[in-house]
């Protein structure tokens, strides 16, 4: 049992110095590594220090030229500036004495009129309190005008439904017009191609000549009477199309007074029954 502790251990050791030696190896790779490195930053380092000694050089240069050009140059043109701006200083403060002074005097005379004004804040405050009423009754008056807006809007849709039912019921009108018309123009074509008819009977005919011109005479009174019911439908059209349009210049302006739709309809409608009759 002695023995196979020992070789047991003896195992365990060499196991151990393998892998003592396998990182002693990657140490050591680790080293190389690090020598080379440094050896690079070592030769980087020493290219910067050249050029940092370059630099001090040319800066110890400048600060020379620098330090000429302040004592021979700059120097005394600053001192004929800084002798400038002191005289300047100078009249400034003295030009400040003479406002402050005149400042005074306006400080005494404001409490003058500070003190023998009293009267008018108490007036001021008196008219605070009347603009603070004002106020109050500006919104009472803007909530009233809310509300008649909204009237107004009420009743400005009443009258536009009102106004189309007006519009309707003038279209209709305009259109029984337009068919009354043409029917006139229809017994008009026939009443002329009756005549045309006439005039070729009394041409053939000599017989009849007096009760043919008895006939020509009444389908002129006729045609009269037609043409005097055609231009009074025109007439009663461009009446209907002035309503019309004046009935759109009403609504679009909002007008306070607004017509009878019914009362109008029903004398319109009687009026072109009695027309028809």
């Amino acid at each position: 049992m002695r023995n196979e502790e020992l070789e047991q251990r003896i195992l365990t050791l060499s196991q151990n110095c393998t892998k003592m030696l396998k990182t002693l190896q990657d140490y050591q790779k680790l080293i190389h590594i690090k020598e080379v490195q440094y050896q690079d930053m070592r030769s980087v380092f020493d290219n910067e220090k050249k050029s940092f000694e370059n630099t001090i050089t040319i800066l110890k240069e400048e600060y020379k030229a620098l330090t000429t050009l302040m004592t021979h140059d700059i120097f005394p043109s600053s001192r004929l500036a800084i002798d400038r701006s002191l005289d300047m200083a100078h009249k400034k403060i003295i030009l400040y004495r003479s406002e402050a002074e005149r400042f005074k005097i306006e400080k005494e005379f404001n409490k003058k009129i500070i003190e023998q004004d009293k009267e008018s804040q108490i007036l001021i405050e008196r008219l605070y309190t009347e603009n603070n009423t004002l106020k109050q009754e500006i919104l009472q008056l803007k909530q009233t005008l809310h509300i008649k807006e909204q009237d107004f809007e009420a009743n400005h849709q009443k009258y536009s439904e009102q106004s189309i039912y007006l519009k309707e019921l003038a279209i209709k009108e305009i259109e029984e017009k337009e068919i009354v018309k043409e029917r006139l123009e229809e017994e008009m074509e026939f009443f002329k191609a009756q005549i045309e008819y006439l005039k070729g009977i009394l041409t053939s005919t000599e017989k009849d000549k007096h009760q043919l011109e008895n006939e020509h005479i009444e389908l002129q009174t006729k045609i009269e009477c037609l043409l005097k019911d055609y231009e009074k439908v025109c007439s009663e059209k461009q009446i209907m199309q002035s309503c019309y349009e004046e009935l759109n210049e009403k609504v679009r302006a909002n007008a306070t007074e607004v017509w009878d739709a019914n009362y109008i309809g029903h004398t319109r409608r009687v009026s072109f029954k009695n027309y028809n009759n």
